[in-house]
């Protein structure tokens, strides 16, 4: 394959990619929008080709101007190079593309429920730590381990930004960044931060009338102001299902689902491997008013192991999915509901796609868009016998 091509762009696929064809090979090219030519510079890496925009020759409709500086060379963003709107739709078509591709299923996906802030969305950031003279906050460029620095990120929380700032401007905060390679910073709704130069500091969050304990490393939805949706919208599943025997929260972290959720249920446990987020997660049960829940260190693949009684389970794993061995164990389990909801539209179809194939029906999904800006989304789909 050539160094240097003139491609037009077919459409928008997984992690954001502009794909197309050339010469049998697939190209994945980030920054573009379907129908554009483009003239890109090849490179391969993992036997896969990538394009490189070296100008863009006819450009989108669609297209406008980025509203950070340093669009294009920080991966963090896919999509600032067009509306909201038009971010919204792209991002259902790559779930429709993914439920096909991978999923070999054609199944209505709804309108994705929109974030209502669109920037200073995040309430956490991992930043790389550089420098030897001074240590400077930032991010790598894309597909490297090369930093860049920042003063401040547009998708952050302004008290997130105002503590980089802290961090660059105080000379004693900066001191302590000395001989870190990376840092978290994290924010709540009371515009608090912790971050990670203080080992094991932690605050409280409020969402959706209930407070979770936080720390810099756990893991918690980064969206506040979209959060309660998502729950709201997993309730709504519950109800109509009509169940509530029992509720088994796998990978359940400090026990948002699972806390939100325990209305309805007799009894609720979540499996979550991380010991402090179950920690977390069980500190503030008795300040939530919450009696019948209880959660527990342990790999949630191993669920069947502890003899729980429960009629539904509700999984939010990891972008990797869950693996084969859970998958059939779930399909011998035979919960009467399963709620999977998932940040990668890959690894969310091929499950509910072995799911099905175990004895499982899917009427809808449901996106979310936690992470305006970028190719992410949060998605939502209810399996039941």
């Amino acid at each position: 394959m050539n160094d240097k091509l003139t491609v037009k762009i077919d459409k928008i696929v997984s992690g954001g990619y502009g794909f197309t064809i050339h010469n049998e090979n697939a190209v994945f090219i980030p920054f573009v929008l379907p129908g554009e030519t483009v003239e890109v510079e090849i490179y391969r890496r993992r036997g896969v080709y990538f394009g490189k925009i070296l100008e863009i020759l006819e450009s989108s409709p669609i297209r406008k101007e980025a509203f950070c500086p340093l669009f294009g060379n920080c991966g963090g963003c896919q999509f600032q190079m067009t509306d909201y709107e038009n971010q919204l739709q792209i991002k259902k078509e790559i779930i429709e593309e993914s439920l096909r591709r991978i999923g070999k299923i054609e199944i209505p996906v709804n309108p994705i429920i929109a974030s209502d802030n669109t920037i200073h969305y995040r309430n956490k950031g991992s930043f790389q730590v550089f420098g030897r003279e001074e240590s400077f906050i930032g991010f790598c460029y894309p597909g490297t381990t090369k930093p860049f620095a920042i003063q401040e990120c547009p998708l952050m929380e302004h008290p997130i930004n105002e503590k980089i700032r802290d961090f660059l401007d105080n000379p004693s905060e900066r001191l302590k960044l000395k001989g870190m390679k990376a840092l978290v910073i994290r924010s709540n709704g009371e515009g608090q931060t912790i971050n990670s130069t203080i080992k094991k500091d932690s605050f409280f969050d409020r969402v959706a009338d209930l407070d979770f304990m936080i720390d810099a490393d756990t893991f918690f939805q980064i969206n506040r102001t979209i959060i309660p949706k998502w729950l709201e919208y997993i309730k709504k599943l519950i109800v109509s299902h009509k169940v509530g025997k029992g509720l088994l929260d796998l990978y359940s972290g400090v026990g948002i689902i699972g806390q939100f959720l325990s209305p309805l249920f007799e009894k609720v446990v979540g499996l979550e491997v991380n010991k402090r987020l179950v920690e977390n997660g069980n500190k503030v049960l008795e300040r939530n008013h919450i009696q019948n829940a209880s959660f527990i260190a342990a790999d949630a693949s191993r669920f069947y192991e502890y003899g729980f009684l429960y009629d539904t389970v509700i999984i939010n794993p990891p972008r990797a999915g869950i693996s084969p061995e859970m998958t059939a164990t779930l399909i011998q389990a035979a919960p009467q509901v399963i709620i999977y909801s998932s940040c990668n539209p890959d690894t969310f179809s091929r499950d509910i796609k072995e799911l099905g194939n175990g004895g499982y029906k899917i009427d809808e999904i449901q996106p979310f868009d936690m992470f305006p800006q970028t190719q992410h989304t949060e998605v939502v789909g209810v399996l039941y016998r």
